[in-house]
């Protein structure tokens, strides 16, 4: 979605089949160049979980990404698209793995509610945001008015 029209004219421009890869990088040398950089950057700690950081992989990633998409889609279908899943119990074990799971509460259900009345609360805002313009425009039209009345002596300002 974020690069899909780069991707195409990246495709287009290199004359590449269905067949043919869109990098000249093998997963081993890729793997090999994270696990380098996560040492470099990261060092030699390790997780919570006993893993060293600098056994990142391009593995790692898939799951991570599927751990940031998973809530974002709306249909189990749509997911499997994006990761070119056929089965759903794939969305399971890249999610599961990193401890993801229904963790949804009747609080969470009130997101809908919330949202709807914050845009009743939007709306009403922008109208009265508008009635106030409105009013300002005509406060300073007869200010305006009084101006001009004052400044050709037809009104007189006394002071107190």
């Amino acid at each position: 979605m974020l690069c899909s029209d780069l991707i195409k004219d990246y495709v287009e421009s290199k004359k590449l089949n269905t067949e043919d890869y869109l990098f000249d990088l093998t997963p081993s040398l890729v793997n090999k160049y994270l696990k380098r950089l996560a040492k470099r950057v990261l060092g030699e700690k390790e997780s919570p979980a006993g893993q060293k950081y600098s056994d990142l992989t391009m593995y790692d990633f898939r799951h991570v990404s599927c751990c940031y998409w998973l809530p974002r889609y709306k249909s189990e279908s749509a997911l499997k698209f994006r990761f070119g899943w056929k089965k759903s119990d794939k969305i399971h074990y890249y999610s599961e793995m990193l401890g993801m799971r229904d963790t949804i509460t009747d609080e969470d259900l009130l997101v809908d509610i919330t949202k709807t009345e914050i845009e009743r609360q939007l709306i009403k805002s922008e109208n009265e945001n508008v009635m106030l313009k409105d009013r300002m425009g005509i406060m300073e039209g007869q200010m305006k008015e009084i101006l001009g009345l004052v400044k050709r002596g037809e009104l007189v300002v006394q002071r107190c």
